[in-house]
């Protein structure tokens, strides 16, 4: 009678494990794709692009990583988009986070429509009076924003709204994770272009 119960309940855990991994992917993808019309539509685009196509700034934001050290590179150029990757580091007392980040905004002179998708793997040390600890923990931010830079080298600035979605998995198994959306997040950064 004990093993049915427990087959039971690991099938219901594992039912909305998958259930909450789906409700994320959904609204992850139905943000991207209204994304993509709006900008593809044209919005806040002429066909000037950016020639200084690497960026380092300071970014500051919400729950996930409160602040960090970024360089940005533009890797590619179409009619109506520029595409950049950003890496980041953000060190803290306890804990240390590296911002990963696929961007797309538009081409314009310096008036920039934004969105990006950034991954946090961001891992705290707890320390017991017998062991250490680590706790790894991962932060997804899909986010849309402005974004402030000329076509050449200088002022660089960008800002951004967008959920977040936090897994913090238990240390003996790292795919028994629960999908959680947290409330959501916004971040500046400012820095040089070049």
């Amino acid at each position: 009678m004990k093993n049915t119960f427990t087959s039971t309940q690991n099938t219901s855990t594992a039912d909305q494990h998958a259930s909450n991994v789906m409700y994320v992917v959904k609204i992850s993808l139905f943000t991207v794709i209204a994304l993509l019309i709006f900008v593809l539509k044209g919005s806040c685009a002429d066909s000037t692009h950016v020639t200084a196509k690497n960026a380092v700034y300071v970014q500051f934001a919400g729950v996930g990583n409160y602040h960090s050290i970024n360089f940005e590179r533009v890797f590619s150029q179409s009619r109506n988009l520029n595409y950049s990757y950003s890496v980041g580091y953000s060190p803290a007392n306890k804990s240390v986070s590296v911002p990963v980040s696929l961007n797309a905004f538009t081409t314009g002179r310096q008036h920039h429509f934004e969105m990006s998708l950034t991954v946090i793997p961001h891992v705290e040390k707890h320390l017991y009076s017998t062991k250490e600890d680590l706790d790894k923990q991962l932060y997804i931010k899909p986010s849309i924003g402005y974004r402030y830079q000329k076509t050449n080298s200088g002022l660089f600035v960008k800002a951004g709204v967008g959920p977040q979605i936090f897994m913090d998995p238990p240390s003996y198994d790292v795919w028994a994770f629960t999908p959680k959306l947290i409330a959501p997040s916004a971040q500046v950064a400012v820095g040089i272009s070049f």
